[in-house]
């Protein structure tokens, strides 16, 4: 007992070290940041989009499609291509788009754990896209196709969970509990392991198959499908160790087979979660590894000591009870040790447990485990005790169904026949001794029953992507802004303007100025911003910027005093010339507190929530093709109207011209314009003053079909 107690404190500090210097994972290839950015408005069209993902994706089983503002796809996209140097960015070239709003669809499997994750999000050429906010949950991955592991994927992971768990525990129990041997019907017990990983694995492949939407050839090619391959042939390997081990199970042959179910075991762990970019990755692996080797030595050991339970008798039983608790208690210590080293990096932060699916799935997780702890703790220290009490003093044997070895050390010559018979040494029924024995396989039965259903909440755990990586790609995603690009008419510098958040106010400008024929900076001695606003002349403001780090030109300033379409001139100093590049940048609408409600054959409403309980509501009435009547009604509360003294609407039209709106008034706080529509997405704005209280403004965007 003091040696399994020194192995057991060794192996716990070589854990603790190993998550010491195990850093934070990520998995599943979700958007972290893309070019241009969700929400962004650029002047001109790029020369290509680059999508740069949590962990490196597979290229040739990703998919990027463009749509219009109308939802036709946009021919002349490229096919997704690794960026050289860096194996986590896509890039796929862009042809010549026209001004308007346009939609990303992206499909992409991880190369390092072989999850299916998607999104969306828009951009703007010359306007702004209509819901930036919208945009950015896309690319952040909580509207992300891979959000929700697929059935078929689940139940394929449990199998070979299950599977691999029942083989993975003959070794073990059979060499440490029992003596090395199995009890009865081990055959058909090693062969039904077997089966459920051999099942478990094809089902795996059947439905990243179906998931990547790619031939088996393509599939295999890829690093995902070498990966299931590579699982594939360590289940094949277990087969063969399991044909021999179900020939005879005992002696050397189980220890065969334990080893190979934790090699299985351990090439999965080199596809899941714990494999990716880190430079401590083999130590990761080998923390998840060793997670996934002892909860399968405890799952399936449970199936094992039931087995096991039938086949002893008096002290034999109590000594095959007492080993195996033993070992039970190693594995929960490895097993709660090892989780906690990999949940910390993978969780990322207390509030991540409850606003992210992995989080949830996560406390799910411990609270079977914590339950189905507390069963061993009884059966370890109530029930064990018992039964150590009640068996006879006399040294035991296995019985026939045990194969005929003894119980603590085998003595040559000692099978078959010569082991004690069934029964034996026995509690007599209805003695206190045999209802123990019952109330152990009752318990026993529970936690096998339990342990079933935490494998099963593990397989999910194993398709949720860990919500650090959620939070990493939401934390990049979160800063809207608006981007404009441009080069000089010479064709000398190109210029990247960017401004955040991109609304009316106090912005933060960042200036990048590059060699047009080169990636590099271009040497300026200042560089200065010259705002003007086409739909009034005179407006007109400046601002220098200041050198940062990167060769970058940073200010702040209020120069985006109203809303509207703005002419930015970017003036470069250099040593003996200035380079002038005109740029033109629409400023990005505030945030709304806005709820959409439709039904068949009605207009679709919207409702802005204002400040002082007050609200909007607005919808496009269209009365016939080209022709249409938006609403705006103000309201105090929900059943009465505000009383608007004045107003002023616009309409932005799917080109991004701005039209000023007659206004018709229907009631105190109703108001209407007629409006000539075009298809395309049209976005409408109000500014009120009411008869009491600050202005009140609000905005909706809505398609229209042809």
């Amino acid at each position: 007992m003091r040696s399994l107690r020194a192995v057991l404190l060794v192996t716990v500090l070589a854990l603790a070290w190993v998550g010491v210097l195990a850093g934070p994972a990520q998995a599943h290839a979700l958007l972290e940041r893309s070019y241009p950015a969700a929400g962004a408005s650029l002047s001109r069209t790029p020369h290509a989009m680059l999508l740069y993902f949590t962990e490196a994706p597979e290229p040739g089983l990703s998919t990027i499609s463009l749509l219009d503002s109308s939802g036709q796809i946009v021919p002349g996209v490229g096919t997704p291509a690794a960026v050289p140097g860096d194996a986590q960015e896509l890039r796929a070239t862009l042809p010549t788009l026209t001004d308007g709003v346009y939609s990303v669809n992206w499909r992409t499997v991880s190369k390092v754990d072989g999850h299916v994750s998607g999104g969306s999000f828009a951009f703007g050429i010359g306007i702004q896209p209509p819901s930036a906010s919208a945009g950015t949950r896309a690319a952040n991955g909580s509207l992300s196709t891979g959000s929700t592991p697929a059935p078929a994927a689940v139940a394929g992971l449990w199998l070979l969970y299950c599977g691999l768990a029942l083989l993975a525990a003959a070794g073990a129990t059979g060499v440490l509990v029992f003596g090395w041997r199995l009890p009865g019907q081990a055959r058909e017990v090693i062969a039904a392991g077997w089966l459920s990983a051999a099942a478990g694995i094809l089902t795996m492949i059947l439905s990243e198959h179906a998931a990547a939407g790619a031939p088996f050839g393509e599939l295999f090619r890829a690093a995902t499908g070498r990966s299931l391959l590579a699982q594939a042939a360590a289940v094949a390997v277990c087969g063969v160790a399991a044909f021999y081990a179900a020939r005879r199970p005992a002696g050397p042959r189980l220890a065969v087979l334990g080893a190979a179910a934790a090699g299985a075991l351990f090439v999965y762990a080199q596809a899941g979660h714990a494999e990716t970019r880190s430079p401590v990755r083999l130590l990761n692996v080998t923390d998840q590894w060793l997670h996934m080797v002892a909860a399968g030595v405890w799952a399936g050991g449970l199936v094992w000591l039931l087995l096991g339970l039938r086949g002893l008798d008096g002290p034999a039983r109590a000594s095959a009870v007492r080993r195996f608790s033993q070992l039970a208690f190693a594995a929960v210590a490895v097993i709660a040790v090892t989780g906690v080293l990999r949940a910390v990096p993978e969780v990322g932060s207390l509030g991540a447990l409850t606003s992210t699916s992995f989080g949830v799935a996560l406390i799910v997780k411990t609270s079977l485990f914590l339950a189905l702890t507390g069963i061993a703790w009884r059966n370890r220290y109530r029930l064990a005790p018992r039964i150590a009490r009640s068996a006879p003093t006399a040294p035991g044997r296995l019985s026939a169904a045990m194969g005929g070895a003894v119980a603590d050390s085998p003595a040559p010559g000692e099978a078959g026949a010569k082991g004690r018979v069934a029964g034996a040494g026995a509690p007599a029924p209805g003695s206190a001794g045999a209802g123990t024995i019952g109330s152990l396989q009752r318990s026993v039965r529970s936690e096998v029953a339990l342990a079933a259903i935490v494998l099963l909440v593990a397989a999910v755990l194993s398709g949720l992507p860990p919500a650090s990586s959620v939070e990493a790609a939401g934390q990049t995603t979160a800063s809207p802004s608006v981007i404009a690009t441009g080069s000089d008419f010479a064709t000398t510098a190109r210029v990247r303007l960017t401004a955040s958040p991109g609304t009316v106010g106090p912005n933060r400008f960042q200036v990048q100025v590059l060699r047009y024929d080169a990636n590099s900076p271009l040497p300026a001695r200042s560089v200065r911003l010259e705002f003007s606003l086409p739909s009034n002349p005179n407006v007109a403001s400046s601002l220098s910027l200041a050198r940062s780090a990167g060769g970058t030109w940073t200010g702040q300033g209020t120069n985006l005093s109203i809303d509207g379409q703005w002419d930015i001139d970017v003036v470069v100093q250099e040593a003996a010339t200035a380079v002038d590049v005109p740029l033109r940048l629409r400023t990005r609408l505030p945030p709304e507190q806005i709820t959409v409600s439709g039904q068949p054959g009605q207009p679709t409403l919207y409702t802005i929530q204002l400040a002082h309980g007050r609200s909007l509501q607005m919808y496009l009435q269209q009365i016939d093709p080209g022709h249409g009547v938006v609403h705006f009604t103000f309201f105090q509360t929900p059943e009465r109207e505000a009383s608007i003294t004045s107003a002023r609407a616009t309409a932005i039209t799917p080109g991004g011209a701005e039209q000023p709106l007659k206004l018709i008034r229907f009631g105190k706080g109703h108001l209407a314009a007629n409006v000539k529509l075009i298809p395309g997405r049209w976005t409408f704005r109000i500014g009120a003053v009411p008869a009491g209280g600050p202005p009140l403004s609000g905005y909706f965007s809505q398609p229209v079909r042809p």
